[in-house]
């Protein structure tokens, strides 16, 4: 047997490729005319739960993004909470109404050297006790 000629097989393996283009695009035909109902509903079904998926995957990240950053707040929260644990909130109030009312001849017999410093110190300790507040709301939130 003589082999076929290289142009013959390309022309062979074109019109198979045909017919099964050609089968494909009548069983699709099929499927929108609703000559398979069962196939067509099934395809139907799938393109909406498709749908449903991918918006839900979209939730899913989102919800993951904010549990990471829930963990983030909560151990920087608990790392600030350690840090103020011997500073109350109580104490930073009465330093700054102790600096702010007595005078600097008596805060010189106690050997306050800069009474501006405790006080913007005080006055911190305050702030991150009402910015630890406000994450913990916000973390509640969420």
């Amino acid at each position: 047997m003589q082999a076929q000629d290289p142009r013959v097989q390309e022309i062979n393996k074109l019109k198979e490729e045909k017919t099964k283009l050609e089968e494909n695009i009548t069983k699709l035909k099929e499927k929108a005319r609703g000559v398979l109902p069962l196939e067509g509903a099934k395809h139907l079904l799938w393109d909406e739960l498709s749908k449903d998926v991918q918006s839900f995957r979209l939730q899913l990240m989102i919800v993951e993004v904010h549990e990471k950053a829930l963990v983030v707040a909560f151990s920087k929260c608990k790392l600030a909470e350690e840090k103020l644990a011997n500073r109350t909130q109580e104490v930073a109030h009465n330093a700054i109404n102790f600096l702010s009312k007595t005078p600097a001849a008596y805060l010189q017999i106690l050997k306050v050297s800069n009474r501006t410093l405790l006080l913007v110190g005080a006055r911190k300790v305050l702030h991150k006790y009402t910015l630890l507040n406000s994450v913990k709301e916000k973390m509640a939130q969420i």
